[in-house]
Order: structure tokens, then C-alpha cells, then sequence
């Protein structure tokens, strides 16, 4: 399963939670459960736990479920919409050498802006090693 440190009690306890007894012999129900299963125990599960313990101390907490499939994704219909595909479907803009534009994202509106870090970046891509390389 995907729980390793449970015993063979707590072991047959993830496999009455998430079987579907009425067709316990199905292997694509068995593999989606042994997906949930995975999931739940390592991801949903602990993130949620987070979530509410965060809310209950007066923090905002934003969640969501994406699970819409593209119909260009390349993974099968069984995994459904793997972790950060949501992504896609946000308006980044488009980074060129050129433009060097990139998405802004914070309590204001959505705001894109070009060259992040711009001077930051030629110290330690530019300068520095040209400075390492006379010093040594």
C-alpha cells in the first residue's frame, strides 16, 4: 500500500476503507484506489489537516481542486489532472530574451513586468565571475 509504517492491522483497515466491495475484483477500481489511497495518506490528507489547524488560528486559507483534463494532456485518463497542470490554463505571459516578461502575482490584480531581477542577476552572472576569475 501506500502507507509504510502501517502494520497488518491498519493495513487491512486502508484496504476496507477504499475497496468497493460490491466489485472488489476490478482492476481499474483497485488501481484508482490504490491512487486515492496514495494521494489521501500523502498529499490531500496532511494538506487539509494544515488548512483547518491554520484557519481555526485565524489565517486565510485559499484551496481548490482542479480537475479538468486538457485535451492535450498526455497522461492517461486514469491519473487524472497531475499536480500543477492547473497552470496552463493561468494567462501567464510569454518570457522572450528579448521581453523577459514575467507574471507578478500578489494580493493586487495580475500585473507582468519585464526583467526580474535584472541587476541582481548580471552581479552573479556578469561581475562575479569575472571578479573570481582575476582574484582566483
Amino acid at each position: 500500500l501506500g502507507v509504510p509504517q502501517a502494520n497488518e492491522l491498519a493495513a487491512e483497515a486502508v484496504v476496507l476503507q477504499y475497496t468497493d466491495w460490491l466489485d472488489q475484483d476490478n482492476p481499474v477500481k483497485n488501481r484508482e484506489a490504490l491512487d486515492d489511497i496514495v494521494g489521501d495518506h500523502n498529499v490531500v490528507c496532511p494538506l487539509m489537516h494544515f488548512a483547518q489547524r491554520w484557519a481555526e488560528r485565524g489565517g486565510t486559507v485559499f484551496a481548490y481542486l482542479f480537475d479538468h483534463r486538457a485535451s492535450n494532456l498526455l497522461w492517461p485518463p486514469w491519473m487524472g489532472v497531475p499536480h500543477g497542470y492547473e497552470i496552463e490554463f493561468r494567462r501567464w505571459p510569454s518570457y522572450t530574451a528579448a521581453g523577459q516578461s514575467y507574471a507578478r502575482l500578489n494580493a493586487r490584480p495580475l500585473a507582468v513586468a519585464q526583467g526580474l531581477r535584472a541587476q541582481a542577476c548580471a552581479f552573479w552572472t556578469r561581475f562575479l565571475p569575472k571578479l573570481l576569475n582575476v582574484t582566483g
